[in-house]
């Protein structure tokens, strides 16, 4: 190979890896965006209710739950449930 071909491949390279790495923030930047739609708390709201009545074997209810995407922490709010027994307090 020749050094004259050798600089156009290097430039095709970088290309390919700027426009990956375009993507990916891209990617990013519409994940944080979803995270705080409605319906990505609906989604979060309906699996978190439904693994604890699973665990509990009882009814939960949460009022209201709020994601923070950059502590990876989801916040809930007036929750309750109603079980005679809970394997959680042992």
């Amino acid at each position: 190979m020749s050094v004259s071909s050798a600089k156009p491949l290097r430039r095709a390279w970088r290309k390919y890896l700027l426009a990956l790495l375009a993507v990916a923030v891209l990617l990013g930047l519409v994940s944080l965006w979803y995270i705080n739609t409605d319906s990505f708390q609906a989604l979060v709201r309906r699996r978190i209710v439904a693994e604890v009545e699973r665990i509990t074997g009882g009814r939960a209810e949460i009022g209201g739950i709020h994601t923070v995407p950059f502590r990876m922490q989801v916040e809930l709010r007036h929750s309750s449930m109603s079980t005679t027994w809970l394997p959680l307090l042992r």
